[in-house]
């Protein structure tokens, strides 16, 4: 049987967030000012399908199913994958399976609900390398 990274509860989280929570976009936009000021090489990856006017409809994004939403790479070369996931908005099966090739890999993967999700994780990795 595999073994899974994520607990029921977390899985099944609230999709709607909570009067003054932060958007995803927020969200995303502020782990990626946080990593940046602290040194980390920080992206956003763009999942969504690219729309096509020529032909009215999305267009596949070359981007691999369930991918994190943000790449962070730290000191010591750490890799840090984070899907930002706000309110009742749960993992898919794809982001689960992802999250488990990244874990085996030897990267993070870090499920974020707020700022202190990611920097929780990373400073504890920080004070194992020092």
């Amino acid at each position: 049987m595999r073994e899974t990274l994520f607990t029921q509860k977390e899985v099944l989280r609230s999709r709607y967030k909570k009067p003054g929570q932060p958007s995803a976009n927020e969200l995303t936009r502020l782990i990626l000012r946080w990593a940046r000021s602290r040194g980390f090489f920080a992206s956003r990856i763009n999942n969504m399908g690219i729309y096509d006017q020529r032909t009215g409809r999305y267009r596949k994004s070359h981007t691999r199913q369930g991918f994190p939403d943000i790449v962070l790479i730290g000191p010591f070369g750490r890799f840090y994958g984070v899907e930002v996931k706000v309110g009742r908005d749960t993992l898919s099966e794809a982001q689960i399976h992802c999250a488990e090739e990244i874990k085996a890999a030897g990267g993070e993967y870090i499920l974020c609900r707020e700022l202190a999700d990611v920097t929780t994780i990373i400073n504890q990795a920080a004070m194992h390398n020092n």
